[in-house]
């Protein structure tokens, strides 16, 4: 497996990782109102939406270096 790979493979992860604590974040709000949740729930929302806008980025600056 590629160095790219392993890195569209880590950014995928990331990606889920971080909505997982989003939602996460978030239930945390519903369930006490502590506004700390809901600062971590869209920290790592926006985090989540980065990480997925990169990806793409990432891939077509790896295929314009192959090619």
């Amino acid at each position: 497996m590629s160095l790219k790979v392993v890195h569209l493979v880590f950014i995928a992860c990331s990606v889920g990782l971080s909505m997982l604590v989003g939602v996460w974040g978030w239930t945390q709000y519903r369930l006490t109102g502590a506004t700390s949740g809901l600062m971590i729930a869209a920290v790592f929302v926006v985090l989540g939406v980065l990480l997925a806008l990169y990806a793409p980025r990432f891939w077509a600056k790896v295929k314009e270096m192959d090619g």
